[in-house]
């Protein structure tokens, strides 16, 4: 039972997480429009979150599924780090976050 529950655990902590992130990116950018490039490491570093623990890159993962964001690509050659652009749903996201 103990192994259910850990299991579990896990999903809504990774849910939880990306939500975090996403409002991050909602504070960065208050103004974002569907398109609006990001840069959700940085936004969850200025938020004080953890963008080097271990949910960041599964919790990116799980907004890219959802198609809360999509990946610019060619910018993690150009920058430090991935840039990304919020969608539709991503706002819509990020107003429930």
């Amino acid at each position: 039972m103990i192994v259910g529950a850990v299991l579990l655990l896990v999903p809504l902590n990774l849910r939880r997480y990306a939500m975090q992130v996403l409002r991050a990116m909602r504070e960065q950018h208050p103004d974002a429009q569907a398109g609006t490039w990001v840069d959700p490491y940085m936004a969850a570093h200025v938020a004080g979150l953890n963008p080097d623990g271990l949910l960041y890159d599964p919790a990116i993962d799980y907004l890219m599924d959802e198609e809360a964001i999509e990946w610019v690509e060619g910018t993690a050659q150009a920058q430090t780090n991935p840039i990304y652009l919020i969608t539709r749903r991503g706002l819509k996201m990020m107003r429930e976050a």
